[in-house]
């Protein structure tokens, strides 16, 4: 999958998202229906929140805010303490 900010194909759900398939577009159907934790996972650079995006765009939870985390800045420390 490759990325290029606000372009994509016309009138796609997800202009971001460069490189859609009818298999990707399944998954990401079935995953948004569920009232599921889902975690996309990856390399740096993968795209991984534009599929979090996504997901969250076709989900029941749309008009609730999306917050993006960056775990790897994220001191190390157990939580709970």
């Amino acid at each position: 999958m490759r990325v290029s900010p606000g372009r994509g194909r016309p009138g796609a759900k997800h202009a971001d998202v460069v490189g859609w398939s009818a298999p990707l577009a399944r998954v990401l159907e079935q995953v948004a229906t569920t009232s599921s934790t889902v975690q996309v996972s990856g390399e740096i650079g993968k795209s991984k929140e534009l599929v979090a995006r996504a997901i969250y765009q076709r989900s029941n939870l749309r008009k609730c805010l999306f917050v993006t985390v960056n775990c790897a800045a994220l001191p190390a420390i157990p939580f709970g303490d």
